[in-house]
């Protein structure tokens, strides 16, 4: 509930449900999104469940924008593991971003050398 009060102490409220996502459940066809480990060290997992068979690309940009790496593919409904080499990009602060035809969803990774 929300409850909003005046200099003369009268108050009013007002209670709505709101639905609040705070973690990745569903995005278009991508029902689940994991990157470990995170920090990153030389290697990372990015992990994800397709609803479908489809074609994703998997961008890795820096603060600036520059990509770093880029891993195009194509992979099949339901579990899915893709191994990220990251040992010649330096220690810093990226989005990894995953981007389909309809979607795009980005998470943050730290590289810590």
């Amino acid at each position: 509930c929300l409850v909003a009060m005046n200099g003369a102490c009268s108050s009013t409220a007002s209670c709505q449900t709101i639905g609040i996502n705070t973690a990745v459940d569903e995005i278009g066809n991508i029902s689940f999104i994991n990157l470990y480990p995170n920090p990153i060290n030389n290697e990372a997992a990015l992990e994800f469940v397709l609803r479908d068979n489809m074609e994703i690309a998997i961008v890795m940009n820096d603060l600036t924008g520059k990509v770093m790496l880029s891993v195009n593919g194509k992979y099949s409904a339901g579990q899915n593991v893709v191994k990220i080499d990251v040992k010649d990009i330096p220690t810093g602060i990226y989005f990894m971003n995953m981007i389909t035809h309809d979607v795009s969803k980005t998470i943050k990774a730290v590289l810590i050398k």
